[in-house]
């Protein structure tokens, strides 16, 4: 017990003064000053809920107390807010090209289901992103209606994308945005509504694209976080860190198993490049990217430069059995340094120094 201390007391001190990855292989959390956070939240992804028989390693029925969990420890930590990063539901009609009312009624009762499994024990501010499986046989119009994103004042750009200033009002200074993204789009603009559908070429899981009006808003979005003085966090279901000029496995985080790069491109934006063109205008402006999609990212995260964007990719919640887990909780601090700590499953804990001279 007393050598275990001593390694976490070490441990803490490194997480203060350097940039480094923490893995948690005993599922223990990273333990650093968070006197000096100015905002933590906490995050789940890829839960794919559905009262289905498990497949594969994706045991489906066992994300319920999987979730139970989380918002528990969400509660006692008393976070600002928590998000889900897509694929809040799966679906049992995998295959069926026409699906029967009575499958469509029993996928949205899914999603509402594992809704207000999170609404009934955390119950500050909750946000979701649109994931690829949110929408294999609902609209998004459908899936809109089964969840409630509730707790601050949003700008709303359309279906599945909005933005908050935290603190919200009446705070006399608001020194975060956070922008909710949807790729849930070919690239010809056509939102998704039916990934298992066979006249539906364009939409498959691996060609989602941000749309040419949803890059219009981000823009302006970005522009208005730099008139007033806020840094950025974003938030969407797909790897950015991928694709054409992808900076996955270079930097300042760990390297990339050539291997793997096709399966991070396919689980990318495939106008990933266009899109971090846009966050990586104003350097500094935004301090992180966190997604989901990939259930078991191998490098969870990317960062070129002290200066660029923190790109992270959480792990699935869905993959084992329960008691297993996957579930993050989240600080920026003063500093604008942000520190990940990752429970569970392949779930990564991290600390990145903010940019250079950076202050909330």
């Amino acid at each position: 017990m007393l050598l275990k201390n001593l390694f976490n007391i070490l441990l803490v001190f490194l997480c203060l003064t350097q940039t480094i990855e923490a893995a948690s292989p005993d599922n223990t959390i990273i333990q650093t000053n968070r006197d000096d956070s100015v905002v933590s939240w906490g995050i789940i992804t890829d839960v794919h809920y559905a009262d289905i028989d498990s497949g594969s390693s994706r045991v489906y029925r066992d994300s319920i107390p999987k979730v139970q969990q989380a918002c528990k420890d969400f509660t006692e930590s008393n976070v600002d807010f928590m998000i889900e990063l897509g694929d809040f539901k799966d679906t049992g009609c995998k295959g069926d090209f026409a699906p029967t009312p009575e499958c469509i009624s029993d996928t949205i009762g899914y999603l509402e289901t594992i809704e207000a499994t999170a609404a009934e024990i955390y119950k500050g501010p909750r946000f979701h992103v649109y994931g690829n499986h949110d929408v294999d046989i609902l609209s998004q119009t459908n899936v809109s209606q089964a969840l409630n994103d509730t707790g601050f004042p949003l700008e709303t750009g359309g279906l599945g994308y909005y933005a908050w200033s935290f603190p919200p009002a009446p705070a006399t200074t608001q020194p975060l945005r956070f922008i909710v993204l949807n790729g849930d789009y070919t690239a010809q603009d056509e939102p998704w509504n039916d990934l298992e559908h066979p006249n539906n070429p364009n939409m498959t899981w691996d060609n989602p694209n941000l749309p040419s009006n949803h890059m219009i808003w981000l823009k302006a979005q970005l522009d208005t976080a730099e008139t007033a003085n806020q840094h950025v966090v974003i938030f969407v279901h797909y790897r950015l860190d991928g694709m054409d000029g992808g900076p996955v496995g270079t930097g300042l985080g760990p390297p990339l198993d050539p291997k793997h790069r096709n399966y991070i491109n396919d689980c990318s934006l495939d106008n990933s490049k266009d899109v971090r063109d846009l966050l990586e205008a104003k350097p500094g402006l935004v301090l992180a990217t966190f997604s989901g999609h990939d259930h078991t990212p191998m490098p969870p995260w990317t960062k070129e430069t002290v200066d660029t964007p923190l790109y992270f990719t959480h792990a699935a919640l869905v993959e084992g059995a329960w008691p297993s887990n996957a579930y993050s909780k989240v600080s920026i601090l003063s500093n604008c340094s942000i520190v990940v700590d990752g429970i569970g499953n392949l779930t990564t804990s991290v600390v990145v120094d903010g940019p250079q001279n950076c202050k909330l």
